[in-house]
């Protein structure tokens, strides 16, 4: 999977490294924050706190200028590279080799401000993420966990035209689909094709972007699947919205929008409970039947799993381990579910005729 970038503008300081400074020499700031929604171009992005929690304990992350190998700064498993997480976002401190001339040229730039920005470069996995729709209705994806975390580090342009996209991220965003990830991986394409002025292959890429945009013959079969798509999402968000309720954990919302996507917002720690978290995908198991069908709840089911699997961890003490609690909570919604299977019913079809439910 190709890594991707974000970046900060501004944060980024120099510690020591005047003519009369003897002591270290450090470049500091940060390379995330946490809980702000940034305009990555298809669609928003937010951080939640504590993405960072895993690799920080298991990976080996270099400090890079610019993300360019050949000018590494520090590296955490020499120690010259120190990552924390903060209330503001991912905080990183690089300690700066005084017998490199390139680094002590980058401390001295980023001392007169000439640099300001931060990045970082990572990879997620696809149940480590959320989305949702933001207030202006904008797509809003919301990264809870970093799968992977290769590079931090000062750069010279932290602007949004330097931010790096994965093209499955670019398919979710779209809503998904063997033709939303084909045209996201023809934009990438394109995009590199302008770097390196290849006129030849920009041609190509326009004419294989326009037979893709063309509209397809089968539309009726199109919009029938969009259709079915969006009718297993409100039995989904349904039965999130009827365990929640039956468990006192407060709901509050249901949304249900015409692309097939939803959100079920909850008051008191909803998705937290791990019965919430699976009464999704078993209702799907409930509901449809077939090969398509299988496949998506199947990673509906992953999601879910893992989900809860975080959410139950400080319960393992009890005398079984998180596989156990894992299944009866799985097997306590599933029982929930089929004795008001008519409520989930009615609460879908509601989602499907008004887009939202709101108590």
């Amino acid at each position: 999977m190709k890594p991707e970038r974000r970046h900060t503008a501004g944060g980024v300081t120099a510690v020591g490294g005047g003519r009369a400074h003897s002591g270290p020499r450090v470049i500091e700031g940060h390379a995330a924050l946490f809980s702000q929604e940034i305009d990555i171009g298809p669609f928003h992005e937010t951080i939640e706190p504590g993405a960072f929690r895993d690799v920080l304990r298991t990976d080996d992350v270099r400090a890079l200028f610019n993300h360019d190998p050949d000018h590494i700064l520090g590296r955490t498993k020499a120690g010259t590279l120190k990552l924390t997480e903060d209330a503001k976002g991912l905080r990183f401190a690089i300690d700066i080799n005084q017998d490199d001339p390139d680094a002590l040229t980058l401390l001295s730039r980023v001392r007169r401000g000439d640099i300001s920005g931060a990045s970082f470069s990572f990879t997620i996995d696809e149940a480590d993420e959320r989305w949702e729709h933001n207030a202006d209705g904008r797509r809003l994806r919301v990264i809870t966990r970093v799968a992977r975390l290769f590079d931090v580090g000062p750069v010279t342009f932290p602007a949004a035209e330097a931010t790096e996209v994965s093209v499955r991220a670019l398919s979710r965003a779209n809503g998904g689909g063997r033709f939303s990830a084909e045209r996201a991986r023809l934009d990438e394409a394109l995009k590199d094709s302008w770097q390196t002025r290849n006129r030849w292959e920009r041609a190509r890429l326009d004419r294989a972007l326009r037979q893709i945009e063309r509209p397809s013959r089968n539309s009726r079969s199109a919009e029938r699947a969009s259709k079915d798509h969006r009718w297993r999402t409100c039995i989904h968000e349904a039965a999130h919205a009827l365990v929640s309720l039956q468990d006192g954990r407060g709901c509050t919302s249901v949304h249900v929008w015409r692309d097939g996507s939803g959100v079920t917002r909850f008051g008191d720690g909803g998705l937290r409970a791990p019965a919430v978290a699976l009464a999704g995908p078993i209702s799907e198991g409930m509901a449809f039947e077939g090969p398509g069908h299988t496949q998506c709840r199947r990673t509906h089911m992953k999601r879910a799993r893992d989900q809860a699997r975080r959410c139950i961890q400080s319960r393992v003490g009890e005398g079984r381990t998180v596989d156990q609690i894992l299944n009866q909570e799985g097997s306590r919604a599933k029982q929930i579910l089929k004795t008001r299977w008519k409520d989930v019913l009615k609460i879908a079809s509601a989602l499907e005729d008004r887009g939202s439910l709101t108590r």
